[in-house]
């Protein structure tokens, strides 16, 4: 009996944070907001770091041997290129409002 009284707020914020979140994301007009080159460069940089350690660590006979290690170091390699190919196309944007 008490829980739907608990679960309503937690469930009526769930809006309030989505609305918080879409008005940081955009301008005053609606727009995307688009970040600055620079910041999109740095998370580049870490990006590419990151994949270089996976890649190393895939080098390390106990990772490439053990099947669980693999796995999990090819899974997170393959969310990080995505998250870079994500990174390198939102650069792009930023630069056509930005510039260099």
């Amino acid at each position: 009996p008490t829980t739907p009284a608990v679960a309503a707020p937690a469930a009526a914020a769930a809006p309030a944070r989505e609305r918080t979140v879409k008005r940081r994301a955009t301008n005053r007009d609606g727009s995307p907001k688009v970040r600055r080159p620079a910041t999109i460069e740095a998370e580049i940089e870490r990006l590419d770091a990151d994949i270089a350690a996976i890649d190393q660590q895939m080098l390390d006979p106990d990772v490439y041997t053990d099947a669980g290690k693999s796995a999990e170091c090819l899974e997170r390699h393959a969310k990080l290129a995505r998250d870079l190919a994500a990174r390198w196309k939102e650069l792009e944007g930023a630069i056509e409002v930005h510039g260099d």
